[in-house]
């Protein structure tokens, strides 16, 4: 059976310092995995070269038997749907809530030109599910640490994934959020045919959900 997810031999070098290197691992759809370490030790990094954000110094990527390259990151990006406040809290600021959900739709950092109406109903409709609808016009850098993961998850599932990239979900949240953020993450694998590759270093965040 050919992998969702497939690595060979993957490394990154900046500088004179590998962030990572020979990373071998194979994802098979529904298998649900666990990628745990402790901060600073490069799951971010690789979570991005993983979703076509960053370019890896050496190493291969396939994605259901296809090898991405430049010419088809755009592509495999909307299938690939990467939640990450830490690399993408770098990127958006005062951006509104419903561009950010937006951009999803194309695995891309920003809204392209060809967005339709029913983009924008699709977009409001994840925010409706997420209780999220009335900050679909809010700057992105004014909401809880909570909401924004909210945001990246509703703005994964705009280009219908087969995979989630989940970086460090629960970093920074309080009890009672941490606990709704795993239950939406629980219905969500319920209600959606989606594969969770989690990042995590709290070993009790390793749920029965990962096999």
């Amino acid at each position: 059976m050919t992998a969702l997810l497939e690595v060979h031999d993957l490394s990154l070098k900046i500088g004179s310092k590998y962030i990572f290197d020979n990373v071998n691992v194979a994802v098979q759809g529904g298998e649900n995995c666990v990628l745990f370490g402790l901060n600073g030790c490069g799951k971010t990094t690789l979570l991005s070269v993983l979703s076509g954000f960053q370019a890896p110094s050496h190493g291969e990527i396939s994605w259901q038997g296809q090898l991405m390259d430049q010419e088809h990151f755009a592509d495999i990006r909307k299938e690939i749907g990467f939640v990450s406040s830490s690399f993408f809290g770098k990127i958006f600021r005062d951006e509104t809530v419903l561009d950010i959900v937006l951009s999803g739709k194309f695995g891309a950092l920003g809204v392209q030109d060809d967005i339709t109406g029913e983009d924008i109903r699709n977009a409001k409709a994840l925010l409706d599910i997420f209780g999220l609808r009335k900050t679909a016009r809010y700057p992105y850098d004014i909401l809880s640490k909570g909401q924004q993961q909210i945001v990246l998850i509703a703005r994964a599932l705009m280009g219908h994934p087969k995979l989630l990239l989940l970086d460090e979900p629960c970093s920074g949240l309080d009890i009672i959020a941490k606990e709704r953020f795993l239950y939406v993450i629980r219905t969500l694998l319920s209600q959606y045919d989606l594969t969770l590759l989690y990042v995590t270093h709290q070993p009790d965040e390793i749920t029965n959900l990962f096999s």
